[in-house]
């Protein structure tokens, strides 16, 4: 009998999720790339224990609806391309549609959107619905980073370390994006803020 076989879709789902969220810090880059892409002019993020409890980044672009919703977390689903064509000329940041798929796999996934709040199984899937009050703009919440898999999790560095990656690439958007106010919390302080402006203030705010 042969010893080659195929890798069952559990496992080629969990061997995927990997290889996109590999750290606290591929998650923020992932939701911040979603929130410009949304046509934000604000965005927040809150970092607990160095990402590993919680990321949750909020912002006012254009929100999502009912049946985004139920899409958003599933593999191979994007609103940024429709055919091969808009896949040449991409002008997105993102467009794969593995972020949020991938994300649901290694840690636990809440999204909230024009007043519709739910919580996403391991597969994608909706497992609760319920009123939100938020009304412009979406706020996802990650928990719980890498609680299933922790020989990922023993890789990580310390809480300090994984922040201070996040922070330096919170600042490098703030100076791509002068139009947009970065906000970035580590528990419950303001560490850092760059208000949407011009890029004189931009540099001021990020040193």
């Amino acid at each position: 009998m042969g010893k080659i076989i195929q890798i069952p879709r559990e496992l080629k789902e969990k061997i995927a999720a990997g290889e996109v969220i590999t750290s606290p810090y591929s998650v923020v880059k992932e939701l911040i790339e979603n929130s410009i892409d949304a046509g934000s002019t604000e965005i927040k993020i809150k970092i607990e224990r160095g990402g590993k409890r919680l990321i949750k980044v909020t912002d006012n672009g254009r929100g999502m609806d009912q049946e985004d919703l139920e899409n958003c977390a599933k593999r191979y689903t994007t609103s940024k391309i429709h055919n091969e064509e808009e896949f040449i000329n991409v002008k997105t940041l993102g467009f794969r549609g593995e972020a949020l798929a991938s994300v649901t796999v290694v840690s636990e996934l809440k999204i909230s959107s024009n007043e519709i709040e739910v919580l996403y199984n391991d597969e994608g899937n909706i497992i609760e619905s319920k009123p939100s009050s938020l009304q412009k703009g979406t706020s996802i919440e990650v928990r719980n980073l890498f609680s299933k898999f922790p020989a990922r999790l023993k890789y990580l560095k310390s809480d300090d370390y994984e922040f201070s990656k996040i922070y330096d690439l919170v600042q490098k958007y703030s100076l791509v994006y002068k139009n947009i106010n970065f906000t970035l919390f580590k528990e419950e302080k303001v560490m850092f803020n760059s208000p949407a402006g011009n890029m004189k203030n931009k540099v001021y705010y990020a040193y």
